[in-house]
C-alpha cells in the first residue's frame, strides 16, 4: 500500500500527513553533518633520520675522434678490442671496427719497421657512403 500525496490531503488528518513527513525525511538520509570529537592528545615527532644522499650521476665524456690520431695499434686494441678486419696496403696498415651504424677505419702509417701511429681516420656506412666520424667514433666508444 503506497501512500500518495492526494491520499494525505485528501484524508484532512494531522496524523496521516505527519507520518508522511517522517517518512519522507527518513528516505532523504541524514542532513545534518555529523559532530567530531576533539581529543586533546600530544603528537611526539619521530627523530629525524639522516636522508642518505644519492650517488652523482655518472657522465660519460667522449673524447673526440680525432684524439686516435698518433695512437699505436696497440693504443687502439686498448680502447676497442679485437678489429674486425686488419690489413696492410703497402706500407699502411689498416684497423677496421664496424658496427650496425658504420665502419671505422683507422689508418696506421708506418715510419720504421716496428713503429706505426694512426695518421688517418674514415667513417662510412654500409654501403660505403661517407659518415660523420664523430658519430660513428661514438658509437664504437666503449
Amino acid at each position: 500500500m503506497g501512500i500518495s500525496r492526494r491520499s494525505i490531503l485528501d484524508n484532512g488528518k494531522k496524523g496521516g500527513l505527519i507520518a508522511a513527513l517522517t517518512l519522507l525525511t527518513a528516505c532523504m538520509g541524514q542532513t545534518e553533518a555529523p559532530v567530531a570529537e576533539t581529543v586533546n592528545s600530544q603528537v611526539e615527532e619521530a627523530p629525524r633520520e639522516a636522508v642518505p644522499l644519492l650517488p652523482k650521476p655518472v657522465v660519460r665524456t667522449i673524447p673526440k675522434a680525432i684524439t686516435l690520431l698518433g695512437k699505436t695499434p696497440s693504443d687502439i686494441f686498448t680502447l676497442f678490442g679485437e678489429p674486425r678486419l686488419i690489413r696492410t696496403e703497402g706500407s699502411q696498415y689498416i684497423m677496421q671496427y664496424k658496427t650496425q651504424k658504420c665502419v671505422l677505419d683507422i689508418v696506421f702509417a708506418q715510419e720504421t719497421e716496428t713503429d706505426q701511429h694512426a695518421n688517418h681516420l674514415s667513417a662510412r656506412n654500409q654501403m660505403g657512403e661517407k659518415l660523420d666520424l664523430q658519430l660513428c667514433f661514438e658509437s664504437l666508444y666503449p
